[in-house]
């Protein structure tokens, strides 16, 4: 089931200028950052090797971790459901591994972006999803 809010429309507030509205709605918050966590070295495996703390440039071949979190607002009532989050891989960037998807129920890679669902965050709970790519 799909969480909707629906406001009344100005005509009907003239009409009923006495009327309560009410909305419950999941507050969520959405970030994305972006580290390089290797170079253009050949021999680091940008799928598996732990971050290199050499690596700061962006550069061609070099190989990033993002990092998307979802949070669901504490003093929220309702739980986040059928929350769908789609990141859309721009020109030059090519998806590697995914290393984490904490909170998560599933992820996948298609059409040069990456989606993961969540069922049910419940009000204060947070998703994680880790992945890597490479600079084309």
């Amino acid at each position: 089931m799909r969480q909707l809010v629906s406001l009344l429309s100005t005509s009907i507030c003239l009409l009923f200028p006495s009327a309560a509205i009410s909305a419950v709605e999941p507050v969520i918050d959405v970030a994305k950052a972006a580290q390089v966590v290797g170079g253009t070295d050949i021999s680091f495996d940008c799928a598996s090797d732990p971050p290199d703390p050499a690596a700061v440039f962006y550069a061609p071949g070099s190989c990033l971790n993002y990092r998307i979190d979802v949070v669901s607002a504490v003093n929220g009532s309702l739980p986040v459901t059928d929350f769908l989050v789609r990141d859309d891989f721009p020109v030059g960037i090519s998806y590697v591994a995914t290393l984490s998807s904490q909170g998560f129920d599933a992820v996948s890679v298609s059409g040069g972006g990456i989606s993961a669902n969540i069922a049910s965050l419940p009000p204060g709970g947070s998703a994680t999803l880790v992945f890597r790519v490479r600079l084309n």
